[in-house]
This record gives structure tokens, C-alpha cells and sequence, in this order.
């Protein structure tokens, strides 16, 4: 039997389209969490989409200021959507850890939250940055 070249070219088109359009909701979603982010205190430092069958959207968050428990539940109640919420209780726990966790000289940096089924966050810690002025 022959192997179908169009055929398969149909199914990878399919493929890519299937992706891009995912792409799109992705980006879609990410746009109305936006002020969300915002309003539990960080700001979008960088943004990855990886283009596989599986798409996969990693945001990078830098601490803009800071917000209290009570805020954060306050927030959680009018966004109820089960992500956001699940992303809004795991930076509560980020804000937890961001005073309490001394590693070395370590500071907490960007986190990273991976947007999917279920969201999940990463909390990094790293050296701080050296001083311009040092010599």
C-alpha cells in the first residue's frame, strides 16, 4: 500500500491549525487574567508560548507590591474561576515564603506560572544582582 503524502500533509496542517487556534485562546485567557495578576501585586515580566501538540504558556511574574492575606481571599472571591484561583492561592503561598525562606545570600526573583491543567507556580530564588557602581 502506498503511503499517503497528502494525506499526512491534511493531518499536519490540521495539527498546526489545531495549535495556532489554541495559541489564540491561550493569549485570549492570559489577556483577561492580566488585571488579576496586577491586583494580587506582580507585573508580567515575560511571556513563552511553546508551539507543540500540547501548548504550553509560561509567564514570568516580577513582586510589584505587596498584598495582604485578606486582599488576596477578597480577590480570590470576585475572580472565582477555578485557574486563577488556584494560581491566586499558590502566589499567596509565594508571598508567605518570599518572607519567610533565607537561602544563603539568595533573594527571591521572578516566579513562573505554567499555565494548564492545573496551573502551577515556581517560586525562584537567585544572587542578587551585582552593583553597577562595584568595581
Amino acid at each position: 500500500m502506498p503511503l499517503n503524502i497528502g494525506g499526512l500533509q491534511n493531518l499536519a496542517e490540521k495539527a498546526v491549525q489545531n495549535v495556532s487556534q489554541g495559541a489564540q485562546q491561550a493569549i485570549d485567557e492570559l489577556n483577561s487574567t492580566l488585571a488579576v495578576l496586577q491586583e494580587v501585586g506582580y507585573q508580567i515580566a515575560n511571556l513563552k508560548i511553546e508551539m507543540a501538540t500540547a501548548l504550553k504558556v509560561t509567564v514570568q511574574l516580577k513582586f510589584s507590591k505587596p498584598v495582604t492575606d485578606e486582599q488576596l481571599d477578597a480577590i480570590t472571591k470576585k475572580h472565582s474561576g477555578i485557574g486563577i484561583a488556584a494560581v491566586i492561592a499558590a502566589l499567596q503561598r509565594v508571598n508567605q515564603l518570599r518572607d519567610s525562606v533565607k537561602v544563603g545570600n539568595l533573594d527571591m526573583g521572578e516566579i513562573e506560572v505554567v499555565m494548564g491543567v492545573p496551573p502551577h507556580v515556581v517560586a525562584n530564588w537567585k544572587a542578587p544582582a551585582a552593583s553597577a557602581t562595584a568595581a
